[in-house]
């Protein structure tokens, strides 16, 4: 937790509030660049200046579509894009239709394009031609961007990036909720079997800079205080961990109980900090995914945390997805039980 990332599903990272908060927490958000866009990367935008500050690598899908051992994500691809209707009732434009059950209630707008550039370099000759067959890419440019239908290009990219960052040991991260929701489905094989995932958000828990404060303003920050940022994410990270086994409202009060002071104490202290350095902040989320362990556990709760970080109105909110299919034995969700993303409700929303 909070420790190395990989960016997806866009080339360059955003240069947008999500990134100005996010960089405060994770030592390295690399981003998947095919070696071809590598001297694409413009001098002064914040994918540069990540780089030269040793935060960011860029990483080639080649590493994974070259390696005949890995290529099981394509196969993964090609199983799930061939079922009817096994993106969501609504067809393949359908975005957000497979989810059943979620805490969030965000749709995409209907005036919202329906299609996914995907850089041609990120997938194998083979694969394109196939997809073009079945009319899943249904355009391309002449500077090698592949134009796939929406849900099938946001499954594809999660599953690269499930790929990749198995390979590197990283954590998949994106600032977009239509894709973090993609990448869990991307956990599962197909079948009859319905999988539930439980969702937990830690609302406003988490000290971040606002959108005023500049990108050199946070690396002098993480420079100057590291040990402060590392005690604060080791805090939050067992904090996360207690959770695991919740299976109640019970217990998840307990849980909540025990840990308090201390995630009261770290939240301040870095807070305290941040204002010290002049560093406008606000409060964000966190949330956990991780496969549901008890049947019962269906129904919405909201816990409020009461004092935990002072003024802000930190709460811990728990639900449920339904998937269609089982957890992949091979997938970050079995290997590793939680999925990590830090949120700014503004950019997920």
């Amino acid at each position: 937790m909070f420790t190395k990332a990989l960016y997806y599903p866009s080339i360059e990272l955003p240069d947008n509030d999500w990134l100005r908060r996010a960089i405060l927490y994770w030592d390295e958000i690399d981003t998947i660049v095919p070696d071809v866009l590598a001297e694409t990367i413009e001098d002064g935008d914040v994918t540069d200046i990540l780089r030269k500050e040793g935060m960011c690598r860029l990483i080639a899908p080649e590493d994974v579509l070259g390696d005949a051992g890995a290529s099981g994500f394509l196969d993964t691809f090609l199983a799930i894009v061939r079922r009817k209707d096994a993106l969501g009732p609504g067809g393949s434009d359908d975005g957000d239709a497979f989810v059943t059950r979620s805490i969030h209630s965000a749709k995409v707008p209907p005036h919202r394009a329906r299609s996914q550039s995907v850089h041609a370099d990120k997938l194998t000759l083979s694969l394109a031609d196939e997809l073009k067959e079945l009319g899943i890419i249904v355009g391309e440019s002449p500077d090698g961007w592949l134009r796939f239908k929406r849900a099938e290009g946001d499954l594809y990219m999660a599953l690269l990036a499930d790929a990749l960052a198995r390979l590197h040991h990283l954590e998949p991260l994106t600032d977009r909720y239509r894709n973090e929701n993609r990448f869990l489905q991307a956990q599962l094989q197909g079948g009859d079997t319905r999988t539930s995932i439980s969702k937990f958000v830690l609302d406003d828990l988490i000290p971040a800079p606002n959108s005023k404060v500049s990108l050199p303003a946070i690396l002098r920050f993480r420079q100057k205080n590291e040990e402060e940022l590392l005690r604060f994410r080791r805090s939050m990270r067992d904090f996360v961990r207690s959770l695991e086994t919740v299976e109640d409202e019970d217990t998840l009060a307990e849980r909540l109980e025990e840990r308090r002071d201390d995630v009261h104490e770290q939240s301040l202290m870095l807070a305290r900090k941040l204002k010290e350095n002049r560093i406008e902040t606000i409060y964000s989320s966190l949330e956990v995914s991780v496969p549901s362990k008890a049947e019962g556990f269906m129904a919405l709760v909201s816990m409020p945390l009461g004092a935990v970080v002072g003024a802000s109105k930190a709460a811990v909110r728990v639900g449920r997805q339904v998937f269609q299919g089982r957890i992949r034995h091979d997938s970050l969700l079995a290997d590793n039980a939680y999925s990590y993303v830090y949120k700014i409700g503004r950019e997920l929303a």
